[in-house]
């Protein structure tokens, strides 16, 4: 590609520059602006107690006011030192050497994967999604698809665990809510220095995905496989979230392998990829959320429906599986218990009797007078978020691919499809999405950006010697740069400054010398997040959570096998002098007097 020298005129270039900066610059500018209204409007403050309705509208504000301005600085100064530069050659890479810089990334990103979730995270899951997983991992471990409770701890159950677990009181079984594939995965891994490796072995499968992927795609372009791992491992969201101890990044990882080996057969016209790929999907049905992988590859398999690409016959793996693995999954907890027990009587018996049914509608049910005003705002948020909290070279490129659709090609189109389905469902399904990095619901469509963006850069490639072309490449490797050395290091200190105050407290609940800690209501956000138990009550001391409005003395509310136990009540005080800040917009409230 060429750009002009310093002092030479361009030529009228194809590419309208203004416009492709002014929309890379609008979530920036957007987001800057929403976040400073919200504070300014008095409804996020650090001086009240926030509910956690609004916790993504408070990380909002607390990390995109500043993250914003950063990407919107990046993108400027990028765009107006790109004529002077000549980093775009960088990318211009022969296969074998191509290959080598794919393997050493990979592996690269497996290790700040790693570096992520001991340094920003501190090896702590903020929230109890993050600790589920780990909880019926360690049932999983033990050879139990659940874990007994003891008969005189079953009506106490809500005390152990407030959320997310799954009891069945008539057998006293009990386990993690969520779908166990995330948590088999944990259990089929070792820990290193204690931070579970899964993650960082994800996040090495996810780049090689890619990698694959682009040389499908583009199969002339050996430097397209590179790109693709550098957008990936530049956006903060990706190196964040695997840190984390959510599923979204195995949510990730799965449909990125899953698209690699669909585009295998299909390019190919060969059964046993898309026989692969079905078992892939069918095993990601039963990651966390039944729905979170059919959304992604729902447009992609309607290209074989329509004979647009591949051979239609080349279907029957995915209906087969897919439609095998949908109930199982969606009736797992049920199946467990008449695997465990042998009671065919679990069983559901009618569609409003399925537990994972129910349950979504009680949640929706409980939360919708509070969360329906704010439904637009969570949608608008969300979507800043999320573009914030990739690179800005992903934006970038995918705003020049979308900028010619007739020539994006049929691959990118389903992307897009994938990405529209996903946001506009999940906005349906559950728009709150409470604590998050980014946008963690969209999490599992990254895949989906870093195709369009390859596609993007692909069209610049096209137009080597248009000059409005080559100061796009440019700009497009000074994001990259910038990305690495700024954005990155920016949201990990954000990530760290949330979390690390957090997880001192944990530790230090965790480490009273007591045989129970009485969890009360109190003035902080997430409470009964630090009520963490193991799945056999093996923990000292035990947590439990008081519900709200328990009478004084709060000891006499002692389940009774625990009467004379040694008992510790939480207070603020405590968690003040554990660590935890207070009046700040991560942990809002009064000052204690």
């Amino acid at each position: 590609m060429t750009t002009p020298t310093p002092g030479q005129p361009e030529t009228q270039s194809r590419f309208r520059l203004g416009r492709i900066i002014a929309l890379t610059l609008f979530p920036a500018i957007a987001g800057v602006g929403l976040a400073q209204l919200l504070v300014n409007m008095g409804i996020v403050s650090s001086g009240k107690l926030s509910s956690g309705t609004i916790a993504t509208l408070m990380l909002f504000a607390a990390q995109d006011r500043s993250g914003g301005l950063v990407f919107g600085a990046l993108v400027l100064g990028a765009l107006m030192i790109a004529p002077r530069t000549r980093l775009a050659a960088w990318l211009e890479i022969r296969e074998p050497a191509a290959r080598r810089l794919v393997t050493l990334l990979a592996l690269g990103g497996g290790v700040l994967t790693w570096l992520t979730a001991c340094l920003a995270f501190e090896g702590y899951g903020l929230s109890l999604d993050e600790y589920l997983p780990q909880f019926q991992a360690e049932i999983l471990r033990k050879g139990r698809l659940l874990a007994p409770l003891p008969p005189d701890m079953v009506p106490y159950h809500m005390w152990l665990q407030p959320f997310f677990a799954y009891t069945d009181e008539a057998r006293g079984l009990w386990g993690s809510h969520y779908r166990p594939g995330h948590a088999i995965l944990l259990a089929l891994m070792p820990s290193l220095g204690g931070i579970n490796v899964l993650n960082s072995i994800l996040t090495v499968l996810s780049v090689w995905a890619i990698a694959a992927i682009a040389r499908r795609l583009w199969p002339t372009r050996p430097e397209m496989p590179v790109l693709g791992a550098l957008l990936f491992l530049t956006s903060p969201q990706v190196l964040v979230t695997a840190g984390t101890g959510f599923a979204y990044p195995a949510h990730l990882a799965f449909n990125l392998i899953w698209l690699a080996l669909f585009l295998k057969g299909a390019f190919e016209a060969r059964v046993g990829p898309h026989l692969a790929a079905a078992a892939i999907g069918a095993f990601a049905i039963g990651l966390h959320q039944v729905h979170v992988h059919p959304l992604f590859a729902l447009p992609f398999l309607m290209l074989l429906v329509l004979g647009t690409v591949g051979r239609r016959i080349h279907l029957l793996p995915y209906v087969v599986l897919y439609l095998v693995a949908l109930p199982i999954w969606v009736m797992w907890p049920e199946l467990a218990v008449w695997v465990s027990t042998g009671d065919a009587s679990a069983l559901p018996r009618r569609l409003i009797d399925v537990d994972y049914l129910a349950d979504f509608l009680r949640y929706n049910g409980a939360v919708e007078d509070r969360e329906a005003p704010l439904r637009p705002m969570y949608l608008i948020v969300n979507l800043l978020r999320y573009l914030l909290w990739l690179s800005p070279a992903v934006i970038l490129l995918v705003v020049v691919a979308l900028g010619a659709p007739r020539r994006m090609g049929l691959i990118a189109w389903a992307a897009v499809a994938s990405i529209l389905l996903t946001v506009v469902a999940n906005h349906v399904l559950m728009a709150n999405q409470m604590q998050t990095w980014g946008t963690r619901y969209y999490h599992p469509i990254i895949g989906s950006m870093i195709v369009l963006a390859m596609a993007g850069y692909a069209r610049l490639r096209e137009a080597s010697d248009d000059s409005g072309a080559g100061r796009l490449a440019e700009t497009t490797v000074l994001l990259l740069l910038a990305s690495a050395l700024v954005l990155v290091p920016q949201r990990l200190a954000q990530v760290h400054a949330k979390v690390a105050p957090r997880a001192a407290v944990q530790r230090a609940i965790e480490a009273i010398d007591a045989d129970v800690v009485m969890v009360p209501v109190l003035s902080i956000t997430f409470h009964y997040d630090l009520v963490r138990n193991s799945p056999f009550l093996t923990n000292r001391p035990l947590i439990l959570a008081l519900p709200p409005n328990t009478p004084e003395p709060l000891i006499d509310a002692l389940p009774e096998n625990l009467r004379g136990a040694r008992v510790h009540i939480l207070t603020m005080q405590d968690l003040i002098t554990f660590g935890l800040p207070r009046g700040t917009l991560y942990e809002p409230g009064e000052p204690l007097q």
